[in-house]
């Protein structure tokens, strides 16, 4: 079984061409395995979204970089 990476633009500030960053995770996976197959997300997404994600699953004020 492989790894499964979803992949989503969900901002419109800054063009982001998805298929070298797809790239770029099967590589880094690659690289590691011993890491067993699993579901990666990874959704781009402007400040107001990731500060309200923040505070509604993790009840953190503020943005943050990442959400794992």
């Amino acid at each position: 079984m492989s790894q499964v990476v979803t992949i989503r633009n969900r901002q419109h500030a800054c063009a982001v061409d998805l298929l070298p960053l797809r790239r770029i995770v099967h590589a880094l996976l690659a690289g590691f395995p011993q890491i067993k197959p699993a579901d990666l997300g990874i959704f781009l997404v402007v400040s107001p979204e990731m500060t309200h994600l923040n505070e509604t699953f993790l009840h953190h004020a503020g943005a943050t970089d990442v959400i794992a």
